[in-house]
């Protein structure tokens, strides 16, 4: 799993938004009301990679593996984070290059959202 120091908010109509590194916002609906500082939390085949789009999460695609039906791929981001994704080689006709910037689309039903001490789950 992947984990990413995020920020919690809520917006002007009483959504809740969850901001990660590089200003990207997702609205994402959470067990309790929170906000403040929290950890977002994905595996690597609950991301897929897209053409780049300034309102995602954005990254360099630094290392990727071939491994028969999937090819793992590690992206660094902006902060100089590492974020590991998983593709299959059927969901995927388009092969990525290492140097190549991308920018990351969630499966928001699958993320996890913790507060920041890790200990409770908001999501």
């Amino acid at each position: 799993s992947t984990f990413l120091d995020c920020k919690i908010k809520q917006n002007n109509s009483g959504k809740t938004v969850v901001s990660l590194p590089e200003g990207s916002d997702m609205r994402i609906g959470l067990n309790k009301d929170y906000s403040g500082d929290a950890v977002f939390v994905f595996r690597a085949e609950d991301v897929s990679i897209v053409d780049v789009d300034e309102k995602k999460l954005t990254g360099e695609i630094t290392f990727a593996t071939f491994l028969g039906t999937t090819i793992d791929y590690e992206i660094t981001i902006k902060d100089g984070k590492i974020v590991y994704v998983s593709e299959s080689i059927k969901e995927s006709d388009i092969q990525r290059n290492i140097g190549e910037r991308v920018s990351l689309d969630f499966n928001i039903s699958r993320v996890k959202i913790y507060d920041k001490s890790g200990r409770e789950a908001l999501k």
